[in-house]
Parts: structure tokens; C-alpha cells; sequence
């Protein structure tokens, strides 16, 4: 993943399918990065996403 820190593991939570394709896209030659498309919170439960065209805002 790096020289500096060449044992590292990285794993990420994205609830949002096309991020989350996009980060699988951007990592998939990186064997020590874990991407799972679920979000993750305190509490048990669902909510909405709302969906904005710049990603960086949603």
C-alpha cells in the first residue's frame, strides 16, 4: 500500500452504491483494502441517503 506503511489494512464503509463502486474501481490492485457497501452508526435501523450529483456532498 505504501512504503511508509507497508503493512497497513484499510477498510471502508460506503453506503452509497456508486461511491462505492467508484472507491472498488480505484482500489481493486490494493490487496490489503476491504470495501463493504453497508453504512455503519450507533444505533440499529435504516434511514435515507439523499443523493446530490457533486459526491463529495451526499
Amino acid at each position: 500500500m505504501g512504503k511508509k506503511y507497508p503493512d497497513i489494512e484499510i477498510y471502508s464503509f460506503e453506503p452509497i452504491r456508486d461511491a462505492f463502486e467508484e472507491f472498488r474501481q480505484n482500489t481493486h490492485k490494493y490487496k490489503r483494502t476491504k470495501g463493504f457497501n453497508i453504512a455503519l452508526g450507533d444505533i440499529k435501523g435504516s434511514s435515507k441517503i439523499l443523493k446530490n450529483d457533486f459526491s463529495a456532498s451526499s
